[in-house]
Parts: structure tokens; sequence; C-alpha cells
């Protein structure tokens, strides 16, 4: 796998059929040689370019350029760089300066926009936060994720922030570790009950089941032989610790759990790894292979109108 840049982006005057695909194992696959992700949340205080104010003879000069439509090239601009809020799915941006195009949202409740429109003012600059919305679309009957309502009641949901990146000025990028995470959360909850915010009701921090090392957790297992694939048995199989095969018991209806996700503590690769129960994997073939699709596995933009993709 190669990193490369984008050459042109070309906005399609057309609509098109446009789908956010997910796999069994993981949220990230290929595409025409290309690694492609899924749907979720994102929220950062970053650096944007703002148009500012012109001085009346430039604005003047700009109007005379758009009336004439003759030497389009030459109209004054001038922006500066500034800490801005850039709300987005996994594809889409939603920051009226970065991407001028982007719709309200294909099924009418934008919950990107409204959920970055809550976390924004508690963001350090050059933060991101990335989480996962969960139950209903604001004031509808339509679940984000198919028969999983993560104890919401109908038309409420709440989201799970599982991901924080600080960027320095420099360029640098900070991975915070999962417990970091989850500490901001419960800080960031407190935050919101001081400022009298009610949307505090509305975050749900993410459960740490376990934090720890695997040899701790099944100290039984032969290091030596065939580690890697008795460990992983293990895990797939741990209704102690994990409630593997059992339902979920955040939701109020009976489905079943999906499953984990592991992260390596200090790890020079940032990766994190997804291991989806037996009977979820099952159950979400039997309702793709029906031809129903949640809202979650869908892009939530559209609406009739061709929007700008970064």
């Amino acid at each position: 796998m190669e990193t490369v840049k984008i050459k042109k982006i070309t906005k399609l005057d057309k609509v098109h059929d446009r789908y956010d695909l997910t796999v069994s194992s993981t949220g990230n696959f290929f595409a025409n040689d290309i690694l492609i992700h899924n749907t979720s949340s994102i929220i950062g205080k970053l650096h944007v370019n703002q148009p500012i104010r012109l001085p009346f003879f430039k604005r003047m000069f700009n109007k005379f350029i758009d009336f004439t439509h003759l030497f389009k090239s030459f109209r004054i601009t001038d922006s500066e760089v500034v800490y801005g809020p850039v709300y987005s799915s996994r594809t889409v941006i939603k920051n009226q300066y970065i991407n001028q195009d982007v719709t309200g949202g294909y099924y009418s409740s934008d919950i990107w926009t409204e959920y970055g429109d809550i976390i924004y003012p508690y963001l350090d600059e050059g933060m991101t936060v990335y989480g996962e919305i969960c139950g209903y679309l604001s004031g509808s009957d339509k679940m984000i994720q198919k028969l999983y309502d993560y104890g919401c009641k109908q038309g409420n949901n709440n989201v799970m922030f599982y991901r924080i990146t600080t960027t320095n000025e420099d360029g640098s990028k900070k991975e915070w570790e999962v417990s970091e995470v989850l500490e901001w959360t419960k800080n960031l909850i407190e935050r919101m009950k001081a400022a009298n915010d009610s949307n505090w009701e509305r975050i749900h921090p993410i459960d740490l089941l376990y934090h720890g090392t695997l040899e701790d957790l099944y100290p039984d297992l032969d290091t030596e032989n065939h580690w890697h694939e008795t460990v992983l048995e293990c895990l797939k199989n741990d209704k102690e610790h994990f409630g593997m095969e059992d339902n979920e018991l955040l939701c109020n209806n009976e489905v079943p759990r999906e499953g984990l996700c592991l992260r390596k503590v200090g790890d020079e690769i940032l990766e994190c790894f997804k291991l989806k129960t037996i009977s979820f994997t099952m159950k979400e073939a039997l309702v793709y292979d029906s031809g129903s699709i949640d809202i979650e596995a869908l892009e939530g933009y559209g609406n009739g109108t061709s929007t700008k993709e970064l």
C-alpha cells in the first residue's frame, strides 16, 4: 500500500447512487485499489482558511468583474488561517470554507452537524474527536443502526467517543490512548453539567471492558505454541469478560452483541482490531441479503443534490 496525492476533484452534475459499505471483520476495505472506510462522526477544531471582509474598493472591483464575466482569475480575494469547526462523516466534510456545496442530509436530519454544534465549544485547538452516533435520528422513528436502539427512546440518540487526536502547530499529531479518551469523555460530561448544558445526557462514555495484558487475562494459555490462534478463540467465546455471543445489554430489544475492539497501548503502528461475534455477523449478513440496509450503512448526504467529497 502506498500514499498518493489527489490530482483533481471533479464535481459531477448528475445524481448518482452512493453507498457506504462495511465488511464483517473491519470498517476498512479496498475499492479500485483505494483504502475506504465506513461512516462515523468526526468533530474537529482545526485550521481552516476563512475569507475576510475586503475593503470597499476591492469589493467594488470584484463586483465589476462578476458583472462583466471577464478576467475571473483576477478576482481579489483574501483569507486568514483560523481555528474553525470541521464536522463530517468519514467521507463528507461539513465546513462552509472547505466544502461549500454540502447539503443538509439525505435523511433530513443532519446528525453530524447537530453533534458538531454541541461538542465544538468544548474542544481545544487542534483537537479532533471521533465517535459513533447511536439510537434514532432526532425526532424520528428511523434507527441509525437497524434494530439497535442502544438504550435510546424513539427520536433520541447519543454519541460514544472512541478516538481523539491532537494536531499541534507544527503539524505533528498525537494519538490519545483509549483510557485518555474515556477520561476526557467523563470530564466533558462534568463540564457540560457545570455549564447547565442538558446535552450531557446525550454523551455516552465507551465501555472499557478490560485494560491489561492478554497474558494476565488468560494465564493458563501456552505462549509458545499457537498462542495467537488460541487467544483469539478465547476472545471469541469469552462471555465472562466481554459478553461474546450474548445479547447486547445496552439495547432495550434483544439483539446480539456486536463484538469488541482491541487496541495495543503505546503501539507504534496505530491500529484498532475489531472482533465481531458470530451471531452478529450472521444476523448482519441475513439483513443485508434481504435487501434491508440501515442508515448507518448508507452515506448520510445526498437528497438529490450532488456534493463534493474529499
